[in-house]
């Protein structure tokens, strides 16, 4: 399976997909317009995961703001995770920054929507 790496900018996260060295991480700033032009990669990227996917996967979320379009996004590849975690053991990080209570508040919200291990590790 081919990795997906997407080069952040200062509105678009930098994200790797990499079965192989076994990298799955999304980070950086995400307040793009559509942020689904990017975001629609990675789920394209996870339905071939599913096809052939590892014993398990430790999902690496560190972003500094997300909008609320962006937020959607992120909700939406937490769901197909939740879909996976049938298959794969799946673990999301997520970083945040000890003084933005806004990040650590978002992941908490996540968490409790999805039935997914989360662990919250703080920078």
């Amino acid at each position: 399976m081919m990795p997906f790496i997407y080069n952040g900018s200062k509105d678009t996260p930098e994200i790797i997909l990499d079965k192989e060295k076994n990298v799955y991480k999304i980070t950086g700033n995400s307040f793009q317009d559509d942020p689904y032009i990017v975001y629609k990669f990675v789920h394209e990227w996870l339905d071939g995961f599913v096809k052939d996917p590892s014993s398990s996967m430790n999902f690496e979320i560190k972003l500094n703001y997300v909008n609320t379009a962006s937020s959607k996004q992120i909700a939406d590849i937490l769901i197909r995770l939740e879909e996976l975690s049938g298959i794969c053991e799946v673990k999301v990080l997520w970083y945040y920054d000890d003084e933005d209570d806004g990040m650590l508040d978002e992941g908490e919200t996540l968490s409790d929507m999805i039935n997914v291990e989360f662990e919250f590790v703080e920078y």
